[in-house]
């Protein structure tokens, strides 16, 4: 439940919003200037701030707002004051407050509206800000993954972004492809790379709110619209829209969304110059999980405006479709882990069981799981193993039988075989890749790996259960002889080993 702190000195006034709004929030009160700047420090989420308090000039309550803007600038502040001074009212707005109201009976309406507008564009701000940080934490050069969906991925991305006339690009996939880092990606690898990047979370934004926050609003245009509002699309101007989760947004939201991408023109909520629209150069990358052709003939998502987002697509594949790429990610996500400080290795066997499920949730299910794998294991001896995974990954492999992988003909392939151990017997056929080059492509990690932790090769030779020092560089000669592919993965190793 959000927190609201009502700060007023009329204990009439305040016990007269108590029973109405304690079902809506958790409320706190504070009657002075001194009683206000202590109650802020446990931050609340919305403030209803009285101008005079203490029967004191308006001047303690602009000072509490004044802090309010400095120590917590999202934190919404409602001036509710019995002073109609528009002089006092244009200071209070310029400060920071969200809206000024007079005080009077029967306003308690007014004061729930603006209340709930002003906590909506904060949530908005927020969830906004949150995808950022999310877009940010990601290197776009790390699409992680060799495979031939991959490749073709990249070669898309690179293509679609550097076409100046492309200016409407939908990325479709499921859940947890990844649809957010092929976006980042797009933006960092093309032509508009200096140029604004404006994400906007259409799933997580009120319908009611969304015409306004992508095309902006005049002063006055609705209830709570105390000035103008300069949209997102705006503000990406010259740049990049990214509109996450298109699939949610609303049919009003979508004819102003289709009449925008027809001629890259806008007019503000409210506006007057309807005969004299903006006209914009922004270049829009939708993305979805959403079935739209489903809800094109569902009658949920307008036809001609999924005509307009299918021109130029980017589909991200599901791991499922390049089960090969799980060991590079596997080991991608272990060095992200290694950087915070974790020592997390994998158990011998685990690799082929990983493969061997399909993982729904795709890679960041994976990566999800991996870090919860790794939380058990760094309470134990840093060697993550199967029962260390969550139950839904455990409990969907459970009833599948394990074959042992065969050893080679070769003597000195053996270790491997002996060091896998059991695990869960792979169809090639079905999978669509090669389940020995994957064991190989762990065993050069494995003897990465072992390089950099131990101290020469004799050590790392030991560490590995190898039978002589030798061994190393002979394993390495076998596996880039038979998967060539594999050798500018490992240059260091190459490098080492004069291969």
């Amino acid at each position: 439940m959000l927190s609201l702190l009502i700060i007023d000195d009329d204990t009439e006034f305040r016990e007269s919003l108590r029973q109405p709004l304690q079902n809506d929030y958790k409320l706190r009160f504070a009657a002075s200037r001194d009683e206000a700047l202590a109650a802020l420090a446990t931050p609340p989420d919305a403030v209803l701030l009285d101008l005079r308090l203490s029967g004191t000039e308006e001047r303690d309550g602009l000072d509490v707002l004044r802090t309010l803007r400095r120590q917590m600038p999202h934190v919404p502040v409602v001036i509710v004051t019995g002073q109609a001074d528009v002089e006092i009212a244009v200071e209070c707005m310029s400060e920071g407050a969200s809206s000024f109201l007079q005080k009077r009976p029967g306003m308690l309406g007014e004061i729930k509206l603006r209340l709930n507008e002003a906590l909506k564009h904060v949530l908005i701000l927020n969830r906004n800000e949150q995808l950022e940080r999310k877009l940010r934490r990601f290197d776009p050069g790390l699409l992680v993954g060799s495979s031939q969906a991959m490749q073709k991925l990249r070669k898309r991305i690179q293509k679609l972004a550097n076409y100046p006339n492309k200016k409407v690009i939908l990325v479709r996939g499921e859940r947890g492809t990844g649809k957010e880092l092929i976006v980042e990606s797009f933006h960092r690898l093309g032509l508009r790379r200096n140029k604004p990047f404006v994400p906007v979370d259409v799933r997580q934004t009120p319908e009611d709110l969304l015409p306004s926050v992508l095309f902006g609003s005049e002063k006055g245009s609705f209830t709570g619209a105390d000035e103008r509002s300069i949209g997102m699309l705006e503000q990406a101007n010259n740049g990049i829209l990214f509109l996450d989760e298109i699939g949610n947004m609303n049919p009003a939201a979508q004819d102003m969304l289709l009449r925008f991408l027809q001629e890259f023109k806008i007019v503000r909520i409210g506006s007057k110059q309807a005969a004299h629209p903006i006209s914009l150069d922004v270049q829009v990358i939708a993305a979805t999980n959403a079935n739209l052709e489903q809800m094109q003939q569902d009658g949920q998502f307008r036809e001609d405006l999924y005509d307009r987002l299918e021109r130029d697509v980017i589909q991200v594949p599901p791991l499922r479709d390049r089960m090969e790429d799980i060991p590079e990610l596997i080991e991608h996500f272990l060095q992200m882990l290694r950087e915070q400080g974790s020592n997390l290795k994998l158990a011998p066997n685990l690799l082929g069981w990983l493969m061997r499920y399909d993982w729904p949730g795709n890679v960041r299910q994976l990566e999800n799981s991996l870090g919860a794998a790794s939380t058990e294991a760094e309470e134990r001896d840093n060697i993550i193993c199967c029962e260390d995974f969550p139950a839904r990954v455990r409990t969907s492999l459970a009833g599948v039988s394990a074959s042992t992988i065969s050893s080679s003909s070769d003597p000195s392939e053996t270790n491997l075989a002996e060091e896998t151990g059991s695990v869960l017997q792979l169809n090639p056929l079905t999978t669509g890749f090669s389940i020995d080059r994957e064991k190989s492509h762990l065993e050069l990690l494995y003897i990465r790996q072992a390089l950099e932790e131990a101290d020469g090769v004799s050590a790392a030779a030991t560490s590995l259960g190898y039978n002589n020092r030798h061994q190393p560089s002979r394993r390495c000669e076998i596996i880039f002889k038979k998967f060539p592919d594999l050798k500018p993965d490992f240059p260091d190793l190459c490098e080492q080993f004069n291969i």
